[in-house]
């Protein structure tokens, strides 16, 4: 919040140089590209998805636009919560259409479309955090769907992990923790080497554009570790 009120932060968290990031800057520095494309991307979006939206409270700040409908997409359960804790502090949610799906099992366009997403409207969809938790089959779908169910000019904002981070968390302690939520790592992309092709080729073989792209921890000699990506319809 004080990044966003001052224009930079105080003492903690750092925002350190595009590429020099470490894993301990990770939350802040993916949140700061993210907003930076959405923000963008919105001017030309009549709908914003959050998919997996958890308690992520994007649609009742500064980035929510006059004219733009905003749906959230999550399991009943976490919904209910939240919608119970904005109640609790008064924010009005009302605005909000709240899309419970199961991901595993449901068509997601078929219980947006029962919701009200209008398919022929520029849409940007937000996939924050939830990739690595996937095998790339389901990836590859989701990224599949999001093409061609919106109109040319739509935009899938994601994250994609690399294979050396995920190794780390799997073999660390990390790796008991995730056993414990039973949220086993999944789908990584090899970015050691040449990673600015193989983000672009991993895009465009599922038939979108690659735009702008955040590799966080490249000047590390072992390459990023991670990547915040627009990906153009």
């Amino acid at each position: 919040m004080q990044q966003k009120i001052s224009g930079k932060p105080f003492l903690y968290p750092t925002v350190p140089a595009p590429g020099a990031e470490k894993l301990g800057d990770m939350m802040i520095s993916r949140t700061l590209y993210f907003d930076q494309v959405l923000e963008r991307a919105l001017g030309d979006a009549g709908q914003v998805v959050l998919m997996g939206a958890g308690y992520d409270t994007r649609a009742y700040g500064s980035l929510r636009t006059e004219g733009v409908v905003w749906f959230e997409l999550d399991q009943e359960s976490v919904q209910g919560h939240k919608r119970d804790m904005l109640s609790r502090a008064g924010i009005d949610s009302a605005a909000t259409t709240f899309v419970t799906v199961d991901f595993s099992v449901d068509d997601v366009f078929e219980k947006l479309a029962a919701a009200g997403f209008d398919p022929n409207v520029k849409t940007v969809f937000l996939w924050e955090g939830v990739t690595l938790y996937l095998t790339e089959q389901a990836v590859r779908k989701t990224m599949r769907d999001v093409r061609t169910h919106v109109p040319a000019g739509s935009v899938l904002l994601a994250d994609f992990y690399a294979d050396r981070m995920t190794a780390v968390a799997k073999s660390g302690a990390l790796s008991k923790t995730l056993d414990y939520t039973d949220e086993g790592l999944g789908f990584s992309l090899p970015l050691t080497r040449s990673h600015e092709s193989t983000l672009t080729t991993f895009v465009e073989s599922e038939g979108l554009e690659l735009g702008e792209s955040f590799f966080m921890g490249s000047t590390d000699s072992k390459g990023p570790f991670m990547v915040v990506a627009e990906m153009v319809a």
